[in-house]
This record gives C-alpha cells, sequence and structure tokens, in this order.
C-alpha cells in the first residue's frame, strides 16, 4: 500500500502572512524597477516593415546542413548575446513595471522570435519579427534592443552565405530567466541568394565600434 500523505489546509494566519509577503515582495520588485533608468522605446514608424507584413530571408528551400560551421555560429552567438543581454534583459525587460506577461493569452510562453541578417562586416542588413509575441511595444523592444549595440563582430567565413550575409532566427523571450538566451537562436546558412526586398531600408545602426 501507498504511504498515506496527510493533508492540511493553510489557516487564515498563514494565508495572511503569505500574502504579505506577496505584497511587500511586490513592492520591492516595483522599487527597484523604478530606480533604473527608464527605457527610451524608438519611434514606432521605425520598425513599422519589420513588424508588419515581413517577408522572411529564410526558407526551407534555400537553407543547408550547418555542418561543422555549428560550432562556430555557437560561439559568435555568444558575442553576440553578450552585446544584447544588457539593453535588452537588464534595461528593456528590468525597467518595465508592471512587467510583461510571461505567458501569452493561450498559455504558451511570451516571446518574439526576430529574423536577424548581418552583412560580412558584422552590421545589419535586415531585421524583422517573424513570429510576433502579440504584443507591439514588446516586439519593438526586442528589434531596439538589438539595433541598439550594432554593429558587431566580423562574423567568420564559414558562416557567412553565398550571398554574403549571416542569417540567425533569435527569441525573444518574456520571462527574465531566459530573454534572449542563446539556446533560443536558430542560426541558418543559405545556398541560393536571399530575396532581400529593396523596399525595406536597413535600420540605422548605433555608432558603436565592432566588438572585439
Amino acid at each position: 500500500m501507498s504511504p498515506q500523505v496527510e493533508t492540511r489546509v493553510p489557516t487564515r494566519e498563514e494565508l495572511d502572512r503569505i500574502a504579505g509577503w506577496r505584497q511587500r515582495e511586490d513592492a520591492r520588485i516595483r522599487e527597484e524597477r523604478l530606480q533604473l533608468p527608464p527605457w527610451v522605446p524608438s519611434n514606432p514608424a521605425k520598425w513599422r516593415t519589420a513588424l508588419t507584413g515581413y517577408v522572411p530571408a529564410v526558407k526551407f528551400e534555400n537553407v543547408k546542413s550547418l555542418g561543422s560551421a555549428r560550432s562556430t555560429f555557437a560561439r559568435y552567438a555568444n558575442g553576440m548575446h553578450k552585446r544584447i543581454h544588457p539593453p535588452f534583459a537588464e534595461s528593456f525587460l528590468a525597467s518595465r513595471y508592471p512587467p510583461f506577461p510571461k505567458t501569452a493569452d493561450d498559455g504558451r510562453p511570451l516571446f518574439a522570435r526576430l529574423e536577424i541578417v548581418l552583412t560580412a562586416e558584422g552590421h545589419i542588413k535586415q531585421m524583422g519579427v517573424v513570429r510576433t509575441s502579440g504584443l507591439p511595444d514588446f516586439d519593438r523592444g526586442a528589434l531596439d534592443a538589438v539595433d541598439r549595440v550594432a554593429p558587431f563582430a566580423a562574423p567568420p567565413a564559414d558562416i557567412v552565405s553565398q550571398d554574403g550575409n549571416v542569417y540567425v532566427h533569435w527569441e525573444f523571450h518574456s520571462e527574465e530567466t531566459i530573454a534572449c538566451s542563446t539556446i533560443n537562436t536558430s542560426p541558418f546558412l543559405l545556398i541560393t541568394p536571399a530575396a532581400l526586398p529593396p523596399s525595406a531600408p536597413s535600420p540605422p545602426s548605433s555608432s558603436s565600434p565592432p566588438a572585439p
């Protein structure tokens, strides 16, 4: 026979203690977030093309196996992450009050997936949302975070596709323990040149120098 587990209904005093702790914790988080420098979003018009009607360059029929380039991609993504994490997780997410919800309406984790296309010099050539979080402010925050730390280091030759660009899909989560982790990146090597729409201008990059 399985051992019986004794269950007990919490007393009113215990419930009040729990509720009080939660209130104090909420107040502490609020105070911490209000002390951080406010996140200043870019003009919504800047990302209109990236948010609505963005056509991904990566398609099932134009990619090939990464092969030995997978480990090179992983190292390069780690370098990108060191630049992206501070503005996205430590500024955009951390200063938000109330915080973004951790889950979407359907109960799944709330995140946006961006397609980031870099030139062989590490500049952003094209960037857009290929999977929206459902919250335009959140999606714009992810785009802003990447844009503000570009350009990145010049990528190694073996992760550059035939058209001279680097392609990666990157998830940005509202859950701060995941945030912009490289676990949720998907690099690609294209075998045919991507049809980059000429009508979509490249977003302006910051003037900061490439990472070493």
